[in-house]
């Protein structure tokens, strides 16, 4: 396929022509038409919160995930229940 046009390509591949024309461009930009890296390292929401979080549990062995959630929310802190799990997966490592 070398030398022929993008939207010669593009029906060789039967894909829109703005694809092949997007992929050249990837190309040129970053040496590579591949998919860019998704998603990355995000700082859990609750982060600031884990010596309160480890004090409740402490004082209340049997708290739930939705009453530590709702404890939290008590505080200002909007959080989901996978939220809260995430993080206490977090403090379980």
């Amino acid at each position: 396929m070398t030398g022929e046009s993008r939207r010669s390509v593009a029906r060789q591949l039967d894909v829109a022509a703005s694809a092949v024309i997007k992929w050249v461009q990837r190309y040129s930009e970053m040496g590579s038409a591949g998919p860019s890296r998704m998603g990355g390292y995000c700082k859990p929401k609750l982060a600031g919160h884990q010596a309160w979080i480890l004090e409740q549990i402490k004082a209340r062995p049997s708290i739930t995930l939705a009453g530590l959630r709702d404890r939290l929310g008590d505080r200002g802190v909007t959080a989901s229940i996978v939220a809260v799990r995430r993080f206490w997966g977090v403090l379980t490592r």
